[in-house]
């Protein structure tokens, strides 16, 4: 109702119907998205740009390892400016089965860093780094119960665009996964999805 709003009548509404929401004690997702809820140090972000304090704050909020990638992106969410910081996590998977030891899963976590009092927040829900490695780790273990992973050894990853339009010669047409090498890591990586009707044209990304 609040997206319908915001597209049909500017969001004039919006007010309105949050406070109906509120007043039967339902709190609309679109208010908590944009609500601060971690105080973070140094200033608010300009456009998509961190203070070096904020981004320091958020390494260990995010408990990253180690010259783990973290990128940052100027954001527009119901009309209130804000930058969404992805930290990509890297998840070892060598306990789930021998063939994975020294494979690691990367996760994306990402989080909505905006402006509370003049200073850098969370605007929202900040990632939490043990459920992020569940959450991998569980999707790893179905992949492993449906024989999803192509072992045919590790492959250095292309610089060509993704676009599998077929599964490679000899390869097992209803593996999704493989491992790559990636800066000098063994990282799991998909390849294709599995289509309804069992084809793997990787062409579906919604299949």
């Amino acid at each position: 109702m609040v997206l319908a709003d915001q597209s049909l009548n500017g969001a004039a509404n919006r007010d309105h119907i949050r406070n109906a929401f509120q007043a039967h004690g339902i709190l609309l997702g679109t208010n908590t998205m944009v609500a601060p809820s971690i105080a973070l140090a140094g200033p608010a972000p300009k456009k998509a740009a961190l203070a070096p304090a904020t981004r320091k704050d958020l390494v260990q909020r995010f408990a990253a390892s180690r010259g783990a990638k973290m990128s940052v992106a100027a954001v527009n969410v119901f009309g209130t400016p804000m930058v969404e910081v992805t930290n990509e996590r890297e998840v070892p998977l060598g306990g789930l089965d021998s063939r994975l030891k020294g494979v690691v899963g990367i996760a994306q976590e990402p989080v909505m860093v905006g402006a509370s009092g003049g200073r850098a927040a969370v605007m929202g829900v900040m990632p939490h780094a043990p459920d992020t490695d569940s959450e991998v780790q569980e999707f790893v273990k179905t992949l492993l119960a449906h024989d999803r992973i192509d072992w045919g050894g590790t492959k250095k990853r292309s610089s060509r665009k993704r676009g599998i339009v077929a599964a490679p010669s000899g390869r097992d047409t209803q593996a999704t996964h493989t491992i790559e090498s990636v800066g000098g890591k063994k990282v799991l990586s998909r390849v294709r999805f599995l289509c309804h009707g069992g084809c793997c044209c990787g062409l579906h990304s919604d299949c």
